[in-house]
């Protein structure tokens, strides 16, 4: 394999990674300045400064990051099936391993799990904490395999 090939694509890898975080915590605080919140952003976070006015808004401010990393997800599998450019596909299995790894870590540490979104957003609706994890990780991880399906990736 060409090395310049390699070491080209382990940027774009680590780029979409780090991409993948900001566009997840970037879908928080878009949703939280809609709701008319002042927010603060770090890398692996976004919280409103001061409080919620209702629980609503809460709970839509946790479903910005999930909708957000669900929106990167579709957009580029669109993209991957008419580009088919395999330089695209670390930005699909991106938003896809940035939900389902922390979930791994849950198997160990059920804590875990309820400080993630959909963990969070599960409980704060009343259903158990792993139902909505469950259910995104098997749309992204779907859509991942329908892409490695019809491209052959």
């Amino acid at each position: 394999m060409n090395q310049k090939i390699s070491w080209i694509y382990f940027v774009i890898v680590f780029l979409s990674i780090a991409f993948s975080m900001i566009f997840h915590e970037f879908g928080h605080y878009i949703v939280g300045i809609v709701l008319g919140y002042h927010m603060q952003m770090d890398l692996d976070s976004v919280r409103a400064i001061g409080e919620y006015s209702s629980s609503l808004d809460m709970k839509l401010e946790i479903l910005g990051g999930p909708l957000f990393t669900l929106l990167q997800t579709v957009i580029v599998a669109l993209v991957l099936l008419i580009r088919k450019s395999i330089l695209l596909y670390p930005l699909l299995i991106g938003g896809a391993m940035m939900r389902v790894i922390p979930y791994l870590n849950g198997f160990f540490n059920y804590d875990t799990i309820l400080k993630e979104d959909e963990g969070k957003l599960s409980a704060a609706i009343g259903l158990s904490p792993v139902v909505l994890p469950i259910l995104v990780i098997i749309i992204l991880i779907g859509i991942v395999i329908y892409i490695q399906y019809r491209l052959k990736f």
